[in-house]
């Protein structure tokens, strides 16, 4: 009995004709009547993805067990970080389980060259008003970057000028392992943020825009922050953060628009700074009651 699975996994080609059987074959029958289910599913859990996707069409025995089981007990053996939002007690579809077995794509920050560590790499620059874009590390005038796992062990950060300086990045989400069928059906949170400042001695402004476009970059939703900070008011460093739920079908795009300037209009960079620039996605709460 013990060789019994092993010759199913070997020949999954015979059971998975792309029709569900109603009735278990005899092989099957032989697996299910000797050895307890617990078994099957660490058993299971240790072969590789593509022959799972087989075997699920096996019979709804086999499917019923690797969707509800083997998927989950096969993610739960690793540290991913798209399972990081996810409470354990929830059970997540069987296909959520196998995006993240195979890509692993959820919160993982999607902006590339988030505080500067690449000077102006990734970013297409709209606008270099004054003395332009400029990169510091660490900051000029500025508190030093707090502890925040956006930054990544990096002190560096963007800083504007005396006219605007605005940049942004296009998201391809499907790039990223975003399927349509992922954005569409389980429509993951989309959470933005960044870390902005001012330098002590001068008043700025900073403004962030951050648009959900479809396949035709046209408007699906949009967030837009705009900042007035005051003369010796804004030298602490401080988050600005969104977070995009249930919005729908139709999402592909993702773009992220940052820029500033100071208020003085001194010569040099007294403009407002920005770093940690951030674009993850994660499993919303509301699909661990699909099944």
């Amino acid at each position: 009995m013990g060789q019994v699975i092993p010759y199913l996994i070997n020949n999954t080609d015979r059971y998975t004709d792309f029709k569900m059987e109603e009735n278990l074959n005899e092989d099957v029958q032989a697996v299910a009547q000797c050895i307890p289910e617990e078994i099957i599913v660490n058993i299971l859990s240790y072969v590789d993805a593509s022959t799972l996707l087989k075997l699920r069409l096996c019979c709804k025995w086999w499917k019923n067990l690797i969707d509800k089981e083997v998927w989950r007990l096969k993610t739960s053996r690793q540290k991913y970080s798209s399972l990081r939002s996810v409470n354990p007690r929830h059970k997540l579809p069987w296909f959520v389980y196998y995006k993240i077995f195979v890509e692993d794509p959820f919160e993982k920050n999607l902006i590339q060259n988030h505080c500067g560590q690449g000077n102006l790499g990734g970013w297409d620059v709209l606008s270099s008003g004054g003395n332009g874009w400029r990169v510091e590390n660490p900051p000029v005038g500025a508190d030093i970057l707090p502890c925040s796992e956006e930054f990544e062990n990096l002190t560096s950060c963007f800083a504007t000028s005396y006219h605007s300086c605005s940049k942004e990045q296009l998201i391809k989400l499907i790039d990223h392992g975003f399927t349509s069928w992922i954005m569409d059906k389980i429509q993951p949170d989309i959470h933005v943020s960044e870390w902005i400042a001012a330098r002590f001695d001068s008043g700025c402004s900073y403004e962030m825009k951050v648009e959900l476009l479809d396949e035709n970059n046209v408007l699906i939703r949009d967030f837009h922050c705009r900042e007035e900070i005051k003369q010796w008011q804004g030298r602490e460093w401080k988050k600005v953060s969104h977070v995009f739920e249930r919005y729908g079908s139709g999402v592909r795009f993702i773009k992220f628009y940052h820029g500033g300037m100071d208020s003085q209009f001194w010569a040099g960079h007294y403009g407002s700074k920005m770093t940690g620039a951030c674009v993850k996605l994660s499993i919303p709460p509301h699909i661990a009651g699909y099944l």
